[in-house]
């Protein structure tokens, strides 16, 4: 089998920027709508510019987008399965799909999981 390595390392990066406790804390808050950056600093804590670097990580790797109001930058999540991939972390047994199905290959569960 031919891998794609081009959409894996695209899929890498999503999980590179989910790697910190701050990065999925935004996305658990974004999968509930639209937030300000100051509400995610609420959130997240620490300084500005803190905050900053993480959604901008964020957002390079496609995972949230923003869009300014006003003189406000408001963040969404544009990769609603990360809230379907965090549940499975947490209760594995209960929602995953992949896991119910063990005769499902593993690419087929990674290109459900992960679409962009």
């Amino acid at each position: 089998m031919k891998m794609d390595w081009t959409e894996l390392r695209k899929e890498a990066l999503v999980f590179k920027a989910l790697a910190h406790p701050s990065r999925l804390a935004v996305a658990e808050a974004l999968a509930a709508g639209a937030r300000c950056v100051c509400e995610l600093h609420e959130i997240v804590g620490g300084d500005m510019s803190t905050v900053s670097r993480h959604l901008s990580v964020l957002k390079g790797a496609g995972v949230i987008a923003d869009e300014k109001k006003g003189q406000w930058v408001y963040y969404h999540l544009t990769l609603p399965c990360v809230t379907t991939f965090l549940s499975c972390l947490r209760h594995p047994a209960e929602t995953s799909e992949c896991a119910a199905a063990s005769t499902t290959p593993a690419a087929t569960c990674r290109r459900q999981a992960v679409r962009r």
